[in-house]
């Protein structure tokens, strides 16, 4: 039987990655995804999946993931959330919980930035 990683859990990783606690109003109603153009990535940056990731305190699952360095800036998942969360503030706070968590993190944005100067796809006008 694979181990529970709930059993290792860390309670207060919510505090250390989102120190002004709004994060505890998220119920997961997936509005902050509407309109984000993130969310069409692969994989795609589904912010009320990393929330329940820091709620439920999965460190391990946490470190893990990538798909917060696809987040493009744009703070439409801002506009959109009704518990006001700030899930454009979340997606930075995991960023930097990660980067300080594991200093051999090299995001796969950066190796795009690299080669194209941007993080993102940028359609050149012909």
């Amino acid at each position: 039987m694979p181990p529970n990683p709930l059993a290792q859990a860390n309670n207060d990783l919510w505090k250390e990655v989102d120190e002004s606690g709004e994060l505890r109003y998220c119920f997961n109603c997936s509005t902050c995804i509407s309109g984000c153009p993130a969310s069409e990535a692969n994989p795609p940056l589904l912010i009320r999946n990393l929330a329940r990731i820091v709620i439920l305190g999965l460190e391990d699952e946490l470190l893990e993931e990538d798909t917060p360095w696809t987040c493009v800036t744009c703070s439409r998942c801002e506009e959109m959330c009704p518990q006001d969360v700030k899930p454009f503030e979340l997606c930075l706070a995991i960023r930097r919980w990660q980067s300080k968590n594991d200093e051999t993190r090299i995001p796969p944005s950066i190796v795009e930035n690299y080669h194209s100067g941007y993080t993102q796809a940028v359609e050149k006008n012909t």
